[in-house]
């Protein structure tokens, strides 16, 4: 499970629904979710500007590879729809944990 406590920048909320629900974040973030770095600095308030290194790195350290790094893999990861999503469709017998990465 990732450590929310450490995450910096003001859009905490947005990767915990993303990671455990894949409910889409802000734009901001859905950048970030993406690679997208231009787009990232483009849709950063001041703060989140700043943090922006350190906010890549928590998602490098701290999410599941699965979740984010393309906008493939956060089309794949609404389709199974986060850890939640996961843990139900492997609760029904189909699926990986949520500690695997899908795929694997």
């Amino acid at each position: 499970m990732p450590n929310y406590e450490s995450y910096p920048g003001g859009t905490v909320d947005g990767a915990k629904i993303w990671i455990e629900d894949a409910i889409i974040p802000g734009d901001f973030l859905l950048a970030v979710l993406e690679n997208n770095l231009s787009e990232a600095c483009a849709r950063a308030d001041q703060h989140n500007y700043i943090l922006l290194t350190k906010i890549v790195e928590w998602w490098w350290v701290e999410a599941p590879a699965a979740c984010w790094g393309s906008p493939e893999k956060v089309k794949n990861w609404k389709k199974l729809g986060g850890w939640h999503g996961i843990d139900k469709k492997t609760s029904e017998g189909a699926g990986p944990q949520h500690n695997e990465s899908p795929g694997a």
